[in-house]
C-alpha cells in the first residue's frame, strides 16, 4: 500500500509537475522483499530449533562437550589411591546463600587448605539445592588436633567465596544436569496429556548415549592435591550409578504399561553394560531386576513379554563380555 501511494509526487514549484522517484521506490521494494525472504527464512530456522529431536541433539552435544573439558579420562591402571574419609569431629561450614550449586572453585581453596594444614570436603555436588546456614563442607587436619580460629575463619570465607549459588541449574560443572533435562523430556512425552511414546523413545536413545560417553570419565569424588602431593581439596560429584538412576527410575515408572518405552530402556542398560563391563555390573543388574519386576507387573501379551526378557537376557550376555541380538516384536 505504501509502495502505491509513492508511486508519484507532484511538485509544486514545477506548475504541479507529476515525476516518479524511481530511485526510493525501487530501494523501498527490494527491502520489503528482502524482509519478507528474511521472515520466511527466520521462521524455517525457528521451526527447526525447536523440534523435540533438535532440542535432544543440542543438549546430548552441550553434555558432552562439557564433560570433555571438564571431566578427566577415567584411569584403567587400577592405580586409583582411595581419597580420605572425613572423621566424626570434622568441623562443618555452612553456606552462604540459598540456591542451586551451579560450581566450585576448587583451586582456589587449595592455597588455604595447604596454608591450615587442613583438608576440605564439599559433601554437596554441583547441581544440589542447598540453604544458607546448612554445611555444605566438612573440614578436619588430617594428622588429627583442631584447627584453630583463624584457620577455620579463613576457610570459611574462602568455602564462601569459590562455591557459586544461583536460581538455576547449569550445565557447565553439574553433569546430571543434561541426564535431568532429557529426563524430563521423556517423562513428559510419556504424560497423558501429550502420550508421545516415539518420542519417549528417542530421548531414552539420547540418554543412552550420554551415558556410555560417560562411562569413561572419572565420576564421583574429585581430588585436588597442593604441589607436596597431599590431598587438600575434594568434591563430591554423580556417580555413574547416580545417573543411571534418574535416567531410567521415572521413565520406567511412568512408562510400565508400554513395552517400546520399556524395550528401550532395557536397550539403555544393554548398551551401558557392553560400555562399562564389570566396573557397574551392580548399578546395572540392579536397574535389570527392577526391570523385570515392572514387565511382571503389567499385562503384556505373551510376545511382548517374551521380547522384553529376550533383552534382559542380552543385558546379562553384555555383562558377561558376549552381545547377542534379540529378536523383539
Amino acid at each position: 500500500y505504501a509502495l502505491t501511494v509513492l508511486r508519484t509526487v507532484r511538485d509544486s514549484d514545477n506548475g504541479g509537475t507529476v515525476f516518479v522517484p524511481q530511485i526510493s521506490v525501487t530501494v523501498g521494494f527490494l527491502l520489503a522483499v528482502t524482509s519478507v525472504i528474511t521472515l520466511v527464512l527466520f521462521l524455517g530456522h525457528l521451526v527447526r530449533l525447536i523440534r523435540v529431536e533438535t532440542l535432544l541433539g543440542s543438549v546430548l552435544g552441550e553434555a558432552l562437550r562439557n564433560a570433555q573439558a571438564s571431566l578427566e579420562q577415567r584411569d584403567e591402571s587400577g592405580r586409583d589411591e582411595p581419597a580420605p574419609s572425613p572423621p566424626e569431629w570434622a568441623m562443618p561450614i555452612a553456606a552462604a546463600g540459598t540456591g542451586f550449586l551451579t560450581g566450585v572453585e576448587a583451586q582456589a581453596l587449595i592455597g588455604v587448605a595447604a596454608e591450615a594444614g587442613a583438608v576440605v570436603m564439599l559433601h554437596r555436588k554441583p547441581g544440589d539445592w542447598i540453604v544458607e546456614g546448612t554445611p555444605v563442607a566438612l573440614a578436619w587436619p588430617p594428622g588429627g588436633g583442631r584447627l584453630s580460629d583463624d584457620d577455620v575463619s579463613a576457610l570459611r570465607d574462602c568455602v564462601c567465596e569459590a562455591v557459586r549459588v544461583g536460581d538455576e541449574r547449569t550445565p557447565v560443572q553439574d553433569i546430571g544436569y543434561a541426564v535431568r533435562q532429557l529426563t524430563d523430556v521423556v517423562v513428559k512425552a510419556l504424560s497423558p496429556g501429550i502420550n508421545d511414546p516415539t518420542t519417549a523413545v528417542h530421548g531414552i536413545g539420547h540418554l543412552s548415549a550420554l551415558l556410555c560417553r560417560l562411562a569413561d570419565r572419572r565420576l564421583g569424588l574429585s581430588v585436588y592435591r597442593d604441589d607436596d602431593d597431599a590431598v587438600r581439596v575434594l568434591v563430591a560429584g554423580p556417580k555413574l550409578a547416580d545417573l543411571l538412576d534418574e535416567a531410567v527410575t521415572q521413565p520406567r515408572h511412568y512408562g510400565a504399561e508400554d513395552a517400546a518405552v520399556l524395550a528401550a530402556i532395557t536397550r539403555l542398560l544393554r548398551d551401558l553394560a557392553w560400555c562399562t563391563g564389570a566396573r557397574h555390573h551392580e548399578a546395572i543388574t540392579s536397574q535389570l531386576s527392577r526391570m523385570r519386576r515392572t514387565v511382571a507387573s503389567q499385562d503384556f501379551d505373551p510376545d511382548e513379554r517374551e521380547g522384553l526378557e529376550n533383552l534382559a537376557l542380552a543385558v546379562e550376555e553384555a555383562l558377561a563380555g558376549g552381545w547377542r541380538s534379540p529378536n523383539v516384536r
